[in-house]
């Protein structure tokens, strides 16, 4: 049951939107509780001692306003899903609450078509931040840690186009670097290519964290111990991997940057994860200080209207982004897919900042579009991207636009790579049951073993 909180101090308001949102439930069913509270104290009080899911929050109001209500709750509630409402058009207004916590923003007075749509994003929504099961990052799966991002890509080896997808990835495409990539892209590779040949399904997992890159292939189990031993006994010395019954796990630790110092003549954004004590010489005149959180930055090079719309873009394609994977998107959600994504890219692609990251996801949206058939059959294969790909996208606006970034180029590369490997995987076409088999071809195992 959807349990649904409305703050505003004026009755008439109230009665309106309960009307709109009781009317939905009607036509399009569901089970749904709704209270009302006149001011931001009483919303906080009752969120506190009575959960709900979905809160509609007037801004101006007596006692306690919107913004700060929204504030106390986020820090109460991190899951609930805020919507402010209100007539006021300041657009500095809804760039504040939506700082402090609103998710989206309706104007009054409602239209109630335009509601309905959101309302039935907004539910969507919901559904997979409170389920209790979740398909799709549920958990970590590689055997050194649980201290990893909550995104994961899976690279699937059913076929050699798969595999040499996956080798392409990391050693041609990603710039994420490490010095033991190579050697590892290459044992998976080998491990895949015989997995080919045995007619075995494999998938590799990769997770991050600051510090780290880890791989893991599942199934590992399907191949015999003693080729896994040979394949292994071919990994140099001084790269970490890990092998338990069914997975093979690989760390491999991030290149780190020096560090980068603030002079007093000029601000330069640090790139590292973390600041080392290996600090560089300056020259004795210049007063130094080594970078900190002073050094995270909210970048406004988007105008306002652009960064509001930029926004309404990013919240409609990850509602639609959800739907992926579980079979139930359509056609028609699919074409609204592309066009939020050449929404974004015509938004962004002015300013110089953004440039690299339009183009990324206006290539995308023109994969997908002149592809759909592929991408309405793999939807379940490509599920994992997607959400991985929503998320990043997500990230990168509320950092670089609202909570602060290190430089106005971050997850720039991590954004282009995952609209790259999505674009590439729409344009493959399923593989079959005979693809496998044509691709599962004899192999010389003394040329696997060579490298």
């Amino acid at each position: 049951m959807k349990k649904i909180l409305i703050v505003d101090d004026n009755e008439n308001n109230r009665f309106v939107l309960r009307s709109i949102i009781e009317n939905y439930f009607e036509q399009n069913g569901g089970s749904f509780h709704i209270n009302e509270v006149a001011n931001g104290i009483e919303a906080v009080s009752l969120q506190s001692l009575e959960p709900h899911h979905l809160i509609f929050m007037d801004i101006m109001m007596p006692e306690m306003d919107g913004i700060k209500a929204t504030y106390k709750i986020r820090q109460i509630d991190p899951k609930v899903l805020i919507v402010a409402v209100s007539a006021i058009s300041d657009k500095e207004q809804q760039k504040v609450i939506l700082r402090k916590g609103a998710e989206d923003y309706i104007s009054k007075p409602i239209n109630t078509d335009v509601f309905n749509a959101r309302f039935s994003n907004y539910l969507v929504l919901l559904e997979s931040r409170y389920s209790t099961f979740k398909s799709q990052n549920i958990s970590y799966v590689n055997l050194f840690t649980d201290k990893v991002y909550s995104y994961q890509v899976v690279f699937f080896m059913r076929n050699e186009d798969e595999l040499s997808e996956f080798w392409e990835y990391y050693l041609l495409n990603n710039n994420q670097g490490s010095e033991s990539l190579s050697d590892t892209i290459l044992t998976f590779y080998t491990l895949g290519t015989i997995a080919l040949k045995l007619a075995v399904r494999m998938e590799v997992i990769a997770e991050e964290s600051c510090d780290n890159i880890y791989l893991t292939m599942n199934g590992i189990n399907n191949i015999d111990t003693s080729i896994i031993n040979l394949v292994l006994h071919k990994v140099p010395a001084g790269i970490e991997y890990k092998l338990d019954e069914d997975k093979l796990s690989f760390c491999l630790h991030k290149f780190k940057k020096a560090p980068i110092v603030l002079s007093t003549k000029k601000e330069i954004p640090i790139e590292s994860c973390a600041i080392t004590d290996s600090v560089p010489k300056l020259p004795v005149n210049e007063v130094i200080a080594i970078a900190d959180k002073e050094s995270f930055h909210v970048y406004s090079y988007l105008d306002d209207e652009d960064l509001y719309n930029v926004e309404e873009y990013i919240s409609s394609l990850n509602s639609l982004l959800l739907l992926v994977g579980n079979g139930d998107v359509n056609r028609k959600e699919v074409e609204d897919i592309v066009y939020n994504l050449k929404g974004i890219s015509k938004l962004t692609i002015t300013y110089s900042e953004s440039y690299s990251i339009a183009v990324a996801l206006n290539n995308l949206a023109v994969s997908i579009e002149e592809n759909m058939d592929n991408f309405l059959e793999k939807s379940h294969a490509i599920g994992g991207l997607c959400s991985a790909f929503s998320l990043d996208l997500s990230n990168w606006f509320n950092l670089i636009f609202k909570e602060g970034a290190i430089s106005v180029d971050y997850m720039d590369d991590m954004i282009i790579s995952n609209s790259n490997m999505l674009s590439t995987h729409v344009k493959t076409k399923p593989s079959t049951d005979a693809d496998n088999a044509a691709a599962a071809e004899a192999v010389d195992i003394d040329d696997i073993f060579n490298f």
